[in-house]
């Protein structure tokens, strides 16, 4: 049986798609046709004006995709459409294409939705699903590789949420949702990741997968400074927290450093590192990042800024 189950404006969450979707499949079942396989053969939001932006569109069309996967309420999906007519901005019809048509700038170039499909399917690519949190508009998809590595695809329905999730690794990969890859570090076992409508990734070894209570992230201020060799807190407001997790770099001023090389004295030196440590949770041991600058003999104060 072939079905178009459309959510207009809405998210593939927000308009009840699997609900949708799963009626038919139940009302299958009613009847004694439950042997009978369901297609989706037409599907997708566009990128119009009215409806959603370009990257949009991209975000609801995996996450078709991973919903699929979760709940397992069709056979085959087909998006619609492939090559998009663009006669409009404010034309709904003519933008639901996942590439560019001919005859206008970038023609037949892939559009945000062609490559968050092909980094989804790049990140799921012989792995098997598993388990999805699913907790409000919070969404985490577990996938196991043949390898026994884990992927998890996380997002925020229409939100920006900050999540605690226990998996019991030292590290991973975060892969955003062009498939940029950067490199994490847990604290016990722990990562703490912002989410929001466009669907991350993160690869590792887990030896668990629930949601942890255990905050790792408080949030007060911009600048602190304190002794080296002690731990700091940072407290950092969401958009703060969304500027470090997208740049996965942290601004450390030196204060009274006494130096190895020509100049004994300087003040104020701004060093920028790349912080493991940093990533996803707020702890900054001091210690450990002055034993990785070796022109620093002496440091009184570290003073940090996002």
């Amino acid at each position: 049986m072939s079905c178009h189950p459309y959510q207009g404006q809405d998210s593939p969450e927000s308009g009840k798609w699997v609900d949708m979707v799963g009626s038919v499949k139940e009302m299958l079942k009613e009847n004694g046709w439950d042997d009978i396989k369901v297609w989706v053969t037409e599907a997708n939001t566009s990128s119009s004006n009215q409806y959603n932006t370009a990257e949009g569109q991209g975000w609801n069309l995996v996450r078709h995709y991973a919903l699929i996967d979760a709940y397992n309420v069709v056979d085959t999906f087909i998006s619609y459409q492939f090559q998009t007519n663009e006669l409009s901005k404010a034309d709904n019809e003519a933008r639901f294409g996942t590439v560019h048509r001919w005859g206008v700038d970038n023609a037949y170039g892939a559009k945000p939705a062609f490559l968050f499909a092909s980094n989804f399917f790049a990140m799921t690519e012989g792995a098997s699903f598993e388990k999805i949190i699913q907790e409000d508009n919070t969404y985490i998809l577990r996938y196991k590789k043949e390898d026994g590595t884990d992927v998890f695809m996380m997002y925020a329905n229409r939100d920006t949420v900050k999540v605690n999730l226990d998996l019991g690794s030292e590290s991973g990969i975060m892969y955003d949702k062009y498939g940029n890859p950067t490199e994490i570090f847990g604290m016990d076992g722990i990562y703490t990741f912002v989410l929001d409508d466009a669907p991350i990734y993160f690869e590792t070894k887990a030896e668990k997968f629930e949601m942890s209570q255990n905050e790792k992230i408080r949030i007060n201020s911009v600048n602190e400074e304190l002794p080296i060799g002690q731990t700091a807190d940072l407290k950092l407001k969401p958009i703060q927290m969304q500027r470090l997790m997208l740049s996965q770099r942290i601004i450390i001023r030196l204060s009274k450093v006494k130096t190895m090389n020509s100049i004994s004295h300087r003040r104020n030196v701004r060093i920028v590192l790349i912080m493991k440590a940093v990533t996803t949770n707020s702890v900054l041991i001091f210690s450990e990042i002055t034993q990785s600058l070796s022109c620093v003999r002496t440091v009184k104060y570290m003073r940090w800024s996002i």
